[in-house]
């Protein structure tokens, strides 16, 4: 019988010794994974900041719960007509366009910098916001302007109701 004790006495002296070491290694994956979140989230403040010094912090927020890709360019107390860059880059952009391409809608930002909608179920690499940034670019050294301000957010694909349209 006191074998038996002390055997089980052994048995639950190694079961505690084994949740022990789960517990530390599930609280070193998780601690890890919380570092990298937060790392990624600091990251990702730093672009849009990059992009927009003065932003306040409610819309800083409000990107902040975007899925910001890339930025290019820097918001100024000059910021160029957007609106006329957009639409002097035309037809150059209509390959990019979904669905031959990522982008699903593109429009100027009331902080003064052209957003562009990336499907998030298209393939985007660094080259395609690039192609489609000198776009821009190149369209803005039409009106003598530089650094062009533009954001790139991926998101699911935008489709009207065309129930509740008004045509």
């Amino acid at each position: 019988m006191e074998k038996q004790q002390k055997n089980g006495i052994v048995f639950v002296a190694i079961l505690i010794v084994l949740f022990l070491i789960l517990a530390i290694i599930l609280a070193a994956y998780f601690i890890t994974e919380k570092n990298k979140d937060d790392k990624a989230a600091s990251e990702k403040k730093d672009l849009i900041i990059s992009l927009v010094p003065d932003i306040s912090r409610q819309d800083l927020d409000r990107y902040m719960a975007k899925d910001v890709y890339a930025v290019y360019g820097k918001t100024g107390p000059a910021n160029p007509d957007l609106g006329k860059i957009i639409d002097a880059s035309g037809t150059r952009l209509t390959p990019y366009f979904y669905p031959d391409g990522p982008v699903c809608m593109c429009g100027v930002s009331y902080l003064g910098f052209i957003e562009i909608w990336l499907y998030e179920d298209m393939p985007v690499n660094r080259t395609t916001t690039d192609n489609v940034y000198q776009i821009f670019d190149a369209s803005g050294k039409n009106f003598q302007e530089e650094n062009i301000p533009v954001m790139f957010i991926r998101t699911s694909l935008i489709v009207p109701d065309k129930d509740n349209r008004n045509d």
